[in-house]
């Protein structure tokens, strides 16, 4: 398991986050809910949530809204590369270093795979000359990766022959 600070931490706005507390096992007054939510906001002005009866309420969980995700990528301004056994990959740039690494592998299972990676567009040329020669490039924004005319990647090896 990650370390906290090893986390991604990121600032969440307050109506995006409810607190909830439960009344304690020893609560039996049959007044109130079973369970409050609450802000983080509402601490400020209130403390923290109390039973009709007086008695202190027991923190129980957080729930957090989270954004949807509103993702609208192709391979224009990034990096396309098939092969004639109907394989593909592609990166398609996010932030900085970030990428989406989408792969096909029609005879695999599972088929199809997408993650975030992270690799300096140095590290992309060289695995591109290094693993994926003879596969046709379609789309690609990178210097340095090694092509021939009709767009087929070869290694550096090939290319020194050449």
């Amino acid at each position: 398991m990650k370390e906290m600070k090893d986390w991604n931490w990121k600032t969440i706005p307050d109506e995006r986050v409810e607190h909830i507390w439960r009344k304690d096992e020893d609560d039996d007054c049959g007044e109130g809910p079973e369970t409050v939510t609450v802000s983080p906001d509402w601490y400020q002005e209130n403390g923290t949530p109390i039973c009709f009866c007086g008695m202190d309420m027991v923190y129980s969980h957080t729930r957090v809204s989270e954004d949807p995700i509103d993702l609208s990528l192709c391979e224009r301004g990034n990096i396309l590369l098939v092969n004639e056994g109907g394989d593909m990959v592609a990166w398609l740039e996010l932030d900085g270093d970030s990428r989406f690494e989408v792969t096909w592998h029609p005879d695999n299972y599972p088929a199809l795979n997408v993650q975030t990676v992270t690799l300096t567009d140095e590290q992309l040329v060289s695995h591109i000359n290094t693993r994926l020669q003879g596969w046709y490039v379609r789309k690609c924004n990178l210097k340095g990766v090694n092509m021939d005319v009709d767009m087929i990647a070869y290694t550096d090896e090939e290319k020194d022959e050449g």
